[in-house]
């Protein structure tokens, strides 16, 4: 097994809480049926990573460690789509999602600026912009079916504190 299938095996047992032997025998058996070499192993991961993701996978953003693991999930799906040379728009689109959904948990109110990647002429109309994050929530505000760029939408959230007149962090329910 090349050494990227290993690294992402060992992350699946130890940051996802994989069954070793489980995942050990699946692993056996999937190279029984299939002897096509990375591209198998490749979709057999997928397929882990995408139990995986449906295992963590719900609304409520308050629960840390879910979102914790979750968000590990689409880090190894990105690492996984690279090294197939697939687009990573769809778990952009997942990830910014989550961390959305853990901002509108915090004690203060906050706006999503969205940061977008180098060489996407179409994305740049959104740097420095801010939006409200319960609408961004509903309807991000980057199509990514417009991006311009070689292997798909890689734009991320960041969070901005939304301030008073003052200039102090405004608590949720003032």
């Amino acid at each position: 097994m090349a050494t990227f299938y290993q690294n992402l095996h060992e992350q699946l047992i130890t940051e996802l809480q994989y069954d070793r032997a489980d995942l050990d025998r699946e692993l056996a058996a999937w190279k029984l049926k299939n002897r096509e070499g990375n591209d198998s192993l490749n979709q057999f991961y997928r397929e882990c990573l995408e139990l995986g993701e449906s295992h963590y996978l719900g609304d409520n953003f308050e629960d840390m460690e879910r979102n914790r693991k979750l968000e590990k999930v689409y880090f190894l799906m990105f690492d996984l789509y690279l090294e197939a040379e697939w687009s990573r728009t769809s778990i952009t689109r997942k990830l910014n999602y989550l961390r959305m959904g853990q901002a509108l948990n915090h004690r203060f109110k906050v706006d999503v600026e969205i940061i977008p990647p180098d060489r996407c002429k179409y994305a740049e109309q959104f740097q420095e912009r801010q939006f409200d994050i319960e609408k961004a929530m509903k309807e991000f505000p980057v199509d990514y079916s417009k991006c311009e760029r070689e292997g798909g939408c890689v734009c991320t959230v960041a969070f901005v504190p939304i301030r008073d007149q003052n200039g102090k962090l405004i608590r949720k329910g003032n």
